[in-house]
C-alpha cells in the first residue's frame, strides 16, 4: 500500500508539473517598439505579475490559459499562453472623434475627487498584501531589498507592516555603506493624485487631496494647477479621460478654452504670493502629473507623476548630502474588491549621487499575516520581519540580470 501510495503521488506530481510551465517574454509598443515596464499580466483574480524596467516578464501558467495584458492608454490585449511569441505588441489607445459628451475638466476632477473621497470613507479599513522590490545604485555599490508587505490601500497605501523580507547586494560591499540601513523609503509608496493619513506628504502640494477643494489655503492650492484633458476611446467603445495635471503659478486667469473634439481646456491659476501669504513655498513638494480616469463611473485608473522640489538626505562615506532629487511615479488602480484600491506602484529616483529604484505590486494570493510596522530604518524593518523562503517559491516579477546578482549573492551569504 505504501508502494502504490508513493507511485500515486509521484505520478500527479509529474501531471502538476506538466500542466504548469513557465511562460516569457516581451511586450513593446506597437508603433515605437520600445518596451513597456511595468504592464500587468494575469490570468485571474490574485494570479498575475508585471513586466519589469526592461519590459520582460516570466509567469508560470497552463498552456491553455488565456493572459490578459492590461496597460492603462493602451489596448487590452488577450492571448493563449501556448501562442505567445518572443514579444507582444500593445497599441496605443486613439484620441475620440466621434461626438461624445463634453464635460469640462472642472466637473470631472470633482466628481473624481468625490468618488475616492466616498471609496476611502467605506473601505480606509481594507488590507491588501503586496510584493515589494527596491534597488539603489551608487558609484561603490548596489543593493536590492525584496519584501512581501501589508498595507491599507484604498485610494493610497498607508499603515504598511513588514511580513517578510531580505537584502541582496553585490559582492565586495561595504555594508555599514547601505544606504537600506539608513533609508526610510518606504514612505515614498504612500504616494499618489490623492494622499490620505500621510505625515510625510501631508504639507505638500497633491493635486486630488481633500484640502484642494476646502475653504481658505485648499482653495489656493488648487488653483495653483492648469488642468486640461483628452477622451480616449478604445476599440470596444469605451471611454477614458486623460487628464493633465500642471503646476503654475504665474497668472490670474480663469478660462475654459474648446480644443477639438473631446478636448476642453481649464485654467485656474493664481500667483503663489496672494494664494499662501503664510506659505513657503520652498518647503513644500510638488506633484504634477496625467490621471487617467473611466469615463462612466470616474474610477481613477492610474497617475503617471513627478515629484518637484524634492530634497533627500544621503549617508554616503559617513557624511550627511542633503541632495535634490527628480522622482517619477506611477501608480495603477483596481476596482476588482469593490472600491479603489493600488493595484501597483512603480517609482525611479535619481541625482547626480543615487538611483533608486521601486516596484510594488497587489499580490492577493499571499494571504494576509500580521507583519513589522514599518519604521524610519528599512533594513531594520525587514530584518525584524525576518525571511520565510516559502513565499519565495517563484518570482513575483521577473528581475533584471543585475537584480539577479544581487538577490543571488544574498542567497549564498
Amino acid at each position: 500500500m505504501k508502494r502504490t501510495f508513493s507511485l500515486l503521488w509521484l505520478m500527479l506530481f509529474a501531471l502538476c508539473g506538466w500542466a504548469q510551465q513557465v511562460f516569457q517574454s516581451k511586450v513593446v509598443d506597437a508603433e515605437t517598439g520600445e518596451p513597456l515596464p511595468y504592464v500587468a499580466i494575469y490570468v485571474a483574480k490574485g494570479r498575475g505579475t508585471l513586466t519589469n524596467d526592461e519590459g520582460r516578464f516570466s509567469i508560470h501558467v497552463q498552456p491553455s490559459d488565456t493572459l490578459i495584458f492590461s496597460y492603462v492608454g493602451y489596448e487590452r490585449e488577450r492571448v493563449k499562453a501556448a501562442e505567445l511569441g518572443k514579444t507582444l505588441l500593445l497599441h496605443p489607445m486613439r484620441t475620440a472623434l466621434r461626438e461624445v459628451t463634453v464635460e469640462t475638466t472642472e466637473a470631472i476632477i470633482k466628481k473624481v475627487i468625490r468618488k475616492m473621497n466616498q471609496d476611502y470613507k467605506k473601505f480606509k479599513k481594507q488590507e491588501g498584501t503586496f510584493f515589494l522590490r527596491m534597488t539603489t545604485e551608487d558609484q561603490s555599490h548596489d543593493e536590492l531589498a525584496e519584501a512581501f508587505i501589508g498595507a491599507r490601500s484604498a485610494i493610497n497605501l498607508r499603515d504598511l507592516k513588514y511580513i517578510s523580507g531580505y537584502r541582496g547586494e553585490l559582492e565586495g560591499e561595504n555594508v555599514s555603506q547601505s544606504h537600506m540601513r539608513f533609508s526610510n523609503a518606504h514612505y515614498l509608496l504612500q504616494l499618489g493624485p490623492m494622499v490620505r493619513q500621510s505625515d510625510f506628504w501631508e504639507l505638500d502640494f497633491i493635486p486630488l487631496n481633500k484640502a484642494s477643494w476646502g475653504k481658505r489655503k485648499g482653495i489656493a492650492l488648487f488653483k495653483t494647477y492648469r488642468f486640461w484633458h483628452e477622451t480616449l476611446v478604445s476599440k470596444e467603445g469605451n471611454l477614458m479621460y486623460k487628464i493633465d495635471m500642471r503646476f503654475q503659478a504665474d497668472t490670474l486667469t480663469h478660462k475654459v478654452v474648446s480644443e477639438s473634439d473631446g478636448q476642453r481646456v481649464t485654467e485656474m491659476t493664481v500667483k503663489i504670493k496672494d494664494a499662501l501669504p503664510m506659505e513657503n513655498l520652498n518647503d513644500r513638494r510638488i506633484i504634477a502629473g496625467t490621471l487617467y480616469v473611466d469615463a462612466q463611473t470616474y474610477e481613477p485608473l492610474s497617475f503617471t507623476g513627478r515629484v518637484m522640489n524634492f530634497y533627500m538626505n544621503l549617508k554616503m562615506a559617513n557624511r550627511d548630502f542633503l541632495e535634490p532629487i527628480n522622482m517619477d511615479f506611477h501608480v495603477d488602480f483596481q476596482q476588482t474588491n469593490g472600491f479603489t484600491e493600488v493595484k501597483s506602484f512603480t517609482a525611479s529616483l535619481r541625482n547626480k549621487l543615487l538611483i533608486l529604484r521601486a516596484l510594488l505590486f497587489n499580490v492577493n494570493s499571499v494571504p494576509a499575516v500580521k507583519g513589522s510596522k514599518a519604521g524610519e530604518n528599512m533594513q531594520e524593518s525587514i530584518d525584524k520581519a525576518g525571511f520565510d523562503s516559502s513565499l519565495w517559491t517563484e518570482e513575483i516579477v521577473l528581475r533584471t540580470k543585475r537584480e539577479e546578482e544581487m538577490a543571488r549573492n544574498k542567497r549564498a551569504q
